[in-house]
């Protein structure tokens, strides 16, 4: 784990689009850009470990799966604290 503020640049930029909820409310508003996609998309969701968080998952998960997307969940990265900025001081 790199210690907060450092910053590593991967050999290869991934790529692809990344939309930053900052908030759980935001879910539908996620699921409704994404499913109007002409290409499934591939989403990995790193999502507070709380109720709020899992549930958020679900919601997610059951809207995508239907439109072929690929939904991996991350927060088993940082099991053990509240979400991934906890898990990075």
């Amino acid at each position: 784990r790199a210690a907060a503020g450092a910053h590593r640049r991967p050999a290869e930029q991934p790529r692809g689009v990344a939309y930053v909820l900052h908030s759980t409310a935001m879910t539908d508003r996620l699921t409704q850009a994404l499913g109007s996609l002409h290409t499934p998309p591939s989403v990995f969701l790193w999502l507070d470990n709380d109720e709020a968080g899992e549930t958020a998952s679900r919601r997610i998960l059951d809207a995508l799966t239907p439109i072929g997307a690929t939904v991996g969940t991350m927060n088993h990265v940082y099991e053990g604290h509240k979400d991934l900025n906890d898990w990075l001081k």
